[in-house]
């Protein structure tokens, strides 16, 4: 593969790395706005490690994947009295 096409690669992977960023974070603050404490701080917990992504060019989407699917069959399973746990701080966003 030549030089060009590689720094092509790169600015893309950067570029789908900052766009994650930006996504997590919005979801961040809208959900701190529902009340939705934990959950929110899950988003801001993975933003972070998505910028630590493009300073040090590697991927860990399989754990955040992981993170999501699990927060998605709590919703399943629980419903909405999930959701209500979240905005009383009862179901904190688990520690890296």
């Amino acid at each position: 593969m030549d030089r060009s096409r590689s720094i092509e690669l790169l600015n893309k992977g950067v570029a789908d790395e900052l766009q994650a960023v930006q996504l997590y974070m919005y979801w961040h603050s809208h959900l701190a706005d529902q009340g939705l404490g934990p959950l929110s701080l899950l988003f801001k917990r993975i933003a972070i490690m998505e910028i630590g992504h493009v300073e040090a060019k590697v991927i860990d989407e399989k754990g955040h994947y992981d993170e999501f699917d699990q927060q998605l069959e709590n919703i399943k399973r629980f419903g909405l009295s999930y959701l209500a746990l979240q905005s009383f701080g009862a179901g904190d966003a688990p520690a890296p």
